[in-house]
């Protein structure tokens, strides 16, 4: 109840000017066309050989061709220390937030932590109604209906090391480097050459479709959709990265509770 509170409010009746909104410019970066579609398939690639060189080293290290099920989230690790080395000569490279700043808009940690937690109760009604609808849909039409490996592999895991490990890799290291790439570079370089609605849709699809799953690709376009509203409308990167944390955070919690 409070989610849809939060929810209309944000999108009927919420002010032109608050707090946290003063003098919001999210300027498209300062980058050519060819220099982001050579980026992002340089970083797609790294992104890629990380978790090859990883599974190769797995099976040298536990001298093994099969990689044990319980293990497979260690491979999000390097793939997303890949993301963030990469962006971070990239950022450096073409000096991008000597421009543009990453952050127009600077508030102290309360005031991005409480604006976070409102876009996140906001999002739930519509999540929960995709959740909902999308299974049907995708039965309907003859779809996978499997949940993602680490969803079922976290359904049926207790309290343990390795579930605070998959808890970081969820709630701070996928936050960040998935908000940096998508939202911060990807979202603002294509508000260069398109419409700021085109470049949340285009990113957003980018977003949904790396999680290789039908049963999350509705559910995470959308979600992308409102991390991508969430940035242009505070001008701070910090609060998509917690509401992303949120949102992982609480899908951890609820599977957890689903397969006790």
């Amino acid at each position: 109840m409070g989610g849809l509170i939060c929810l209309v409010r944000d999108l009927f009746f919420e002010p032109k000017e608050s707090s946290i909104r003063k003098e919001v410019v999210l300027d498209p970066w300062k980058i050519k066309g060819l220099d982001l579609a050579l980026i992002l398939t340089f970083i797609y690639l790294l992104i890629f050989a990380a978790g090859a060189l990883t599974i190769e080293g797995y099976k040298v290290i536990f001298n093994t061709e099969e990689i044990a099920e319980e293990h497979l989230f260690i491979f999000g690790f390097p793939m997303h220390i890949a993301i963030l080395v990469s962006l971070y000569g990239f950022f450096r490279y073409f000096n991008l937030a000597n421009d543009v700043p990453l952050n127009p808009v600077n508030h102290g940690i309360l005031a991005l932590v409480s604006r976070a937690f409102y876009y996140f109760l906001a999002i739930i009604p519509i999540l929960m109604a995709v959740g909902y609808i999308w299974p049907k849909i995708l039965e309907f039409f003859n779809l996978p209906l499997d949940h993602q490996d680490l969803v079922t592999q976290i359904m049926d895991m207790g309290l343990s090391p390795m579930f605070f490990l998959i808890a970081f890799l969820a709630v701070i290291m996928a936050p960040i480097s998935e908000e940096l790439l998508f939202r911060a570079f990807i979202y603002r370089s294509l508000k260069t050459y398109t419409s700021k609605n085109t470049s949340a849709v285009v990113t957003s699809l980018m977003f949904a479709g790396m999680h290789f799953n039908f049963h999350s690709f509705l559910p995470l376009f959308l979600l992308g959709l409102w991390l991508c509203r969430s940035y242009e409308k505070t001008g701070n990167l910090w609060v998509p990265i917690i509401l992303h944390a949120f949102f992982n955070g609480n899908t951890l919690v609820t599977l957890m509770l689903l397969g006790s």
